[in-house]
């Protein structure tokens, strides 16, 4: 886990056993915690929103274009 820009991305003091990730230092827990729009709070946004939602949990699923192999279009009601 990249968690901050610092040494080792933050994951140890230590030696790491396998090489970082050339982005550690702009893609990182830190970094999508400081970003309002970051994929990590999207995903709270969206699991906030299936939590109030019960047509996303519980409704019936109906394939739009079932033969398409590049659209996938449905209707959830």
């Amino acid at each position: 886990m990249q968690w901050d820009n610092g040494k080792n991305a933050g994951f140890t003091q230590g030696e790491p056993w396998i090489n970082l990730c050339n982005n550690y230092a702009n893609v990182n827990v830190a970094a999508a915690l400081s970003d309002e729009n970051s994929v990590l709070y999207t995903y709270q946004k969206l699991i906030a929103l299936r939590k109030t939602q019960p047509v996303l949990i519980w409704g019936d699923y109906q394939a739009l274009l079932p033969d398409s192999p590049s659209l996938w279009c449905y209707r959830h009601q």
